[in-house]
């Protein structure tokens, strides 16, 4: 894992001879979509669907450029979106028993096909027939590497976790169940679901529960449909292909997420420069201490309303300062962040996919509950991680920053 790390990180060097034009008539597509025959239920077609909408939909469609802009109810580094979604459903009223993609371009999920005593069970760590839906994120790398290269495999895994963090919200707004499957098999997931070169599976969630009935594999791989309209160079796919190590705990699920929470979602890109009221300044700290294992989270107070500005570690102040214009140019020149109240930077000891997914997960718990409180929220991937290292003091690899503040 280091060696990813290491080849990984930004540094203003690697920053300088990175920067490149950017042609964005050649930008790779967005959205993978399956033949037309294909059997498909529109989101509003059948109710028990509405938690597939709220999980993966376009809230805003405009133009730019004279480019269709899409804005989804979810972050992604650039707005590029290198994740999809699949749903197995099971012993649901009104819907076909099958393995579905979420189009979410054209609102509707797509049946690939029907499945019987056969399903994706076996290869998501379940013995028995699933009743409900399971749920498949997968990862598109060259979306992201057209634009950022090497570190693409970071924004893969980050914004895998975003995708399953927006079924966490999805299912809490639905009032249903979920559960982060751990132990996937993500070689037979890649096999079973027809992925070639340009996907990977990364994780799988379950809302419903386990039967009594047992499930067989697949006879046969689901059809190939390439998730690009091209692609080029080549990619280390062992480093795609590593099984996450994740739990399915409570700090990553948002509570009481109401559905226009999910709709209205978007990523701040400015702030008041106002302090947090108190309330809202400890919700931040509630929020924060409850940091799943194995991700730790440093705050750096800029407007604090009680406080004084400067880094804490749960809870506790270990620096005082104010460190706004340098943590701007830490976070590779992002100046508005200095006028946000708080800048969170999560770091772990167990740097590898599952540690980056698990941020992911819990930022996007993170925008839900600060939304849900009119707070504003933006998550932030291009940083240099040495300096950054160096400014907390600490050998942990770091793993994502997210700004907070009053909008």
């Amino acid at each position: 894992m280091k060696r990813l790390y290491d080849e990984t990180l930004l540094t203003p060097l690697r920053v300088a001879r990175n920067s490149k034009y950017l042609d964005w008539d050649a930008q790779p597509s967005q959205f993978k979509e399956y033949p037309a025959f294909l059997f498909r239920y529109a989101f509003d077609e059948v109710a028990a669907l509405k938690v597939a909408q709220l999980s993966r939909c376009v809230t805003f469609l405009g133009e730019i450029s004279s480019k269709p802009y899409y804005r989804l109810n979810l972050p992604s580094a650039g707005n590029l979106h290198p994740t999809e979604l699949y749903l197995q459903i099971r012993g649901i009223r009104g819907v076909i028993s099958g393995i579905y993609h979420v189009d979410a371009k054209n609102g509707c999920l797509v049946l690939i096909q029907e499945i019987d005593k056969e399903g994706l069970e076996p290869y998501v760590g379940l013995r028995h027939r699933f009743k409900g839906m399971l749920v498949v994120v997968s990862t598109v790398p060259f979306r992201s590497e057209w634009k950022y290269g090497r570190r693409a495999w970071r924004y893969c895994d980050l914004d895998a976790g975003h995708q399953a963090g927006s079924v966490l919200a999805a299912a809490s707004a639905t009032g249903q169940n979920v559960t982060i499957l751990s132990g996937i098999d993500t070689e037979g997931l890649h096999q079973a679901l027809g992925f070639g070169d340009e996907e990977y599976p990364v994780v799988a969630l379950g809302i419903g529960e386990e039967g009594d009935r047992e499930a067989g594999r697949l006879e046969h791989a689901l059809m190939h449909v390439c998730p690009l309209d091209y692609s080029e160079g080549t990619r280390d796919a062992s480093a795609y292909l590593l099984a996450p190590k994740i739990s399915d705990a409570k700090g990553y699920r948002p509570e009481k997420i109401e559905e226009e929470t999910i709709l209205r979602r978007r990523s701040a890109r400015r702030f008041s420069g106002e302090a947090l009221s108190k309330e809202g300044a400890d919700f931040v700290a509630s929020l924060l201490q409850e940091v799943p294992e194995p991700l730790h989270a440093w705050q750096i107070w800029m407007h604090h309303p009680t406080l004084p500005d400067g880094i804490y570690r749960d809870g506790v102040c270990v620096d005082r300062g104010e460190y706004a214009k340098l943590v701007c140019r830490m976070l590779v020149d992002q100046y508005f962040i200095a006028e946000a109240s708080a800048v969170v930077i999560l770091t772990t000891d167990a740097f590898g996919p599952g540690a980056l997914l698990g941020a992911g997960i819990f930022v996007q718990r993170v925008y839900m509950e600060a939304g849900q409180k009119g707070l504003g929220v933006t998550g932030i991937g291009a940083y240099y991680d040495l300096k950054l290292q160096q400014f907390l003091g600490t050998d942990e690899a770091i793993l994502y920053v997210a700004a907070i503040g009053a909008v």
